[in-house]
């Protein structure tokens, strides 16, 4: 169904940003971490815009 193919995506992407926070140097952890977050936060933010 749609729902299992939905969770099964966020896993990925979750899965997949993991495995990268196991290899990369914990001092640039943080700041890569805090760009991601804030890119996500306005895209959510801005997406009733795209709506218009």
């Amino acid at each position: 169904s749609q729902l299992l193919a939905t969770i099964g995506k966020t896993l990925g992407v979750v899965g997949i940003f993991l495995a990268y926070a196991q290899f990369e140097h914990p001092d640039k952890i943080e700041f890569r971490w805090g760009i991601l977050t804030t890119i996500i936060l306005l895209m959510l933010i801005a997406s009733p815009l795209a709506n218009l």
